[in-house]
């Protein structure tokens, strides 16, 4: 039989103390390992994922807005030239009126005189064919019939302050008697050719009320000399 041999209560003590901290160390490694792996439950018993370890964005990983391109060049910012008008009617608005009494210009019952159409606007402007005459009264009321037209004539381009003419035949009211009804006027209503408007040029006469016996007649405007 072998003899026992005591081991001293130091060393039993020293060595039970050993066992008992390498246990904790291992106890507290496992639990730790255990919480990192295992899911957490939620209050409403299902499973959450555990968080991510991905890092988060940095600032500069945000998406820079692109700046606005800048506007081109249009054709609308380009200055547009404006056309120049075309050549119109010539309106009364734009014309001056006169009646004059050439040399010579009587004859037997008649007499033929120039009337002239100025272009007093900043335009120019077109006559072409014949204006329209009547006699008027005070009142600027129509005396009687209209005049005839005569001759034809080619289009005149009026600049401004030009001047066109026409050849107006006038005859005596009284050469006709009591049929003529006379009447005094005190004008001549123009009407320009193909315009709508008219202009009243001064004129003393005597005219006949009755719309049978014509009076005047008007040739179509030329270019004046």
């Amino acid at each position: 039989m072998t003899p026992r041999v005591k081991t001293p209560r130091w060393i039993a003590a020293a060595a039970l103390a050993g066992s008992v901290v390498f246990l904790s160390a291992c106890g507290s490694t496992g639990a730790g390992t255990e919480s990192a792996e295992e899911p957490s439950e939620s209050t409403s018993g299902e499973l959450s994922a555990p968080p991510s370890s991905s890092p988060s964005p940095s600032p500069t990983s945000e998406a820079v807005p692109e700046a606005a391109p800048e506007p081109s060049e249009s054709a609308s910012s380009e200055p547009v030239p404006t056309p120049e008008p075309a050549d119109g009617v010539c309106t009364a608005a734009m014309l001056e009126g006169a009646v004059e009494s050439p040399i010579g210009g009587g004859a037997a019952g008649s007499v033929y005189r120039n009337l002239i159409l100025t272009n007093i606007s900043d335009e120019k402007c077109i006559m072409s064919g014949f204006p329209g005459v009547s006699s008027v009264d005070a009142s600027g009321t129509q005396v009687g019939a209209p005049a005839d037209r005569g001759d034809t004539g080619a289009e005149v381009l009026l600049a401004p302050g030009a001047s066109a003419i026409a050849e107006l035949k006038q005859t005596r009211a009284e050469n006709y008697g009591g049929d003529c009804s006379l009447t005094a006027a005190t004008g001549l209503r123009i009407y320009p050719p193909e315009a709508t408007d008219s202009l009243i040029v001064a004129q003393e006469s005597m005219a006949c009320a009755s719309e049978s016996i014509v009076l005047m007649t008007v040739s179509a405007m030329q270019p004046s000399a």
